[in-house]
């Protein structure tokens, strides 16, 4: 998913603002510092999942190439999908 920085300002401007409506937490009434805070985690899990997405769909190719006519008729985008969850279970990244 590709998300700009307004869309993820946005986000986590409305997380904190429910958050602190809910009280669910406890927060100064200067909700800045949270709503900064929030959005540079968003950032690190979004382009964390970038890369991994990066990472699975040159491994899938790398398979793909290697497997030369053997890999004709096998789905890029399913193979893309498990190379991925799996590199996700590896990293301990949630998707």
């Amino acid at each position: 998913m590709q998300s700009t920085q307004g869309q993820l300002q946005a986000l986590a401007k409305a997380v904190v603002d429910e958050l602190a409506r809910a009280d669910a937490v406890e927060l100064p009434p200067d909700h800045r510092p949270a709503e900064m805070a929030l959005l540079a985690e968003l950032e690190a899990y979004f382009e964390a999942a970038s890369a991994l997405e990066r990472d699975a769909e040159k491994m899938a190719d790398q398979h793909l190439k290697a497997a030369g006519r053997d890999g004709l008729g096998l789905d890029r985008r399913v193979i893309v999908q498990r190379i991925k969850e799996k590199l996700a279970e590896d990293r301990g990244f949630p998707l």
